[in-house]
């Protein structure tokens, strides 16, 4: 697996592996230090880790949101 792109970049499978905690210790090191620079990466990178939290919140939870909202609206 190649972690870093031809342009020094991390690459989709390293963001990946890093994410699942799937790099070993010099693996994790170099990426660190890569995100710490590297404004584009770490763009890409949150986005990976925030994809899920950010999806639509189950239909348990709309209704009750939904219906808090609404009442707070009309106050």
């Amino acid at each position: 697996m190649e972690s870093f792109r031809n342009d020094g970049c991390l690459s989709d499978e390293g963001l990946h592996a890093l994410i699942a905690g799937q790099l070993d210790e010099l693996g994790r090191l170099e990426a660190a230090e890569h995100l710490a620079y590297c404004d584009k990466c770490t763009d890409r990178y949150t986005a990976l880790l925030t994809a899920d939290a950010l999806s639509d919140p189950p239909r348990s939870v709309r209704r009750t949101v939904m219906g808090t909202i609404w009442v707070r609206l009309m106050q």
